[in-house]
């Protein structure tokens, strides 16, 4: 967000839509672009090839592209939305490898994205901490929902810290998703928020923001999920969300931007500017409740 209210989009795919919403005056960011979820794939690098998602990177007026710190298996898939994921590969149970996988891809994905760009208009990459749900949580339409699937090591506040440490001299920096942290500390204990806080002081290009169902401390159906639910004002679990965001902002004066990852129930809602209007809403409580 700049000086306006919202100021771009971040997508996944690189098709069209980013030429639809640069004609509505917005910008584009991207998150795993075109699809690409794991860093332990064989597939991710061939992924990268790809001419079509290379171009659409590139163009992005966004100078830091994001992917997901997963996961713990060489591949991880999901039939549907409805599904739970399921690993279809092998299990990567030595950390150590999984480490020199995942510092391999990224500094694979930063050398191939910037392959020719001129060095002020190179791009940046940031690493997304995933949530760690109670064992009990229900099923959510989310590609990282639980049951914690291929998240061995990956969720660890010392795996995220030994793998930016690792990737330190390159520049890779790293996107704190709130609501994951919220969830994992919920799940693990106290502390983890604040060793996230601190892993990535100074490092944070990107932040994400939204509130999941659920309560805090609960079990089963009325567990955490990371469902990417709109902040309310006045909310407890909300207001505690935002006050993280404030201390993300706080620890990362030159942070680059925030993303209001949230999922408004429009899937069969046929006016798209209810979407609009539910996040121009968010945006304004993000900016008041932050002083932005």
């Amino acid at each position: 967000m700049k000086n306006s209210v919202i100021s771009g989009v971040e997508l996944r795919n690189t098709d069209s839509q980013a030429e639809n919403i640069r004609q509505a005056g917005l910008e584009v960011a991207y998150h795993n672009p075109g699809g690409i979820l794991n860093l332990a794939d064989p597939s991710f690098m061939s992924a990268l090839e790809d001419p079509q998602t290379l171009e659409a990177i590139r163009a992005s007026e966004c100078p830091v592209v994001t992917f997901h710190c997963a996961y713990s298996a060489t591949r991880i898939t999901k039939k549907d939305r409805v599904q739970q994921m399921q690993v279809t590969g092998e299990p990567i149970t030595n950390r150590e490898e999984l480490l020199r996988i995942m510092v391999r891809s990224l500094c694979y994905a930063k050398e191939k994205i910037n392959d020719g760009l001129a060095e002020e208009k190179s791009l940046l990459i940031a690493i997304e901490n995933l949530p760690w749900h109670r064992e009990d949580a229900p099923i959510e339409r989310m590609d990282h929902s639980p049951p914690n699937v291929g998240k061995q090591f990956v969720t660890e506040s010392d795996y995220i810290k030994d793998l930016l440490d690792e990737l330190d001299e390159t520049n890779i920096l790293f996107l704190h998703d709130v609501s994951h942290g919220v969830i994992t500390e919920d799940a693990r204990g106290d502390g983890y928020v604040d060793e996230l806080l601190w892993i990535g002081r100074g490092r944070t290009a990107d932040l994400h923001i939204n509130r999941p169902r659920g309560k805090p401390g609960r079990n089963g159906k009325d567990a955490y999920t990371d469902s990417h639910m709109p902040l309310t004002d006045g909310d407890a679990v909300s207001e505690s969300i935002l006050k993280y965001a404030a201390r993300v902002i706080d620890m990362n004066p030159d942070i680059y931007f925030t993303t209001l990852e949230v999922y408004t129930d429009t899937d069969n809602d046929p006016k798209p500017v209810n979407h609009a209007r539910i996040m121009v809403e968010q945006a304004g409580l993000y900016k008041k409740k932050l002083n932005l």
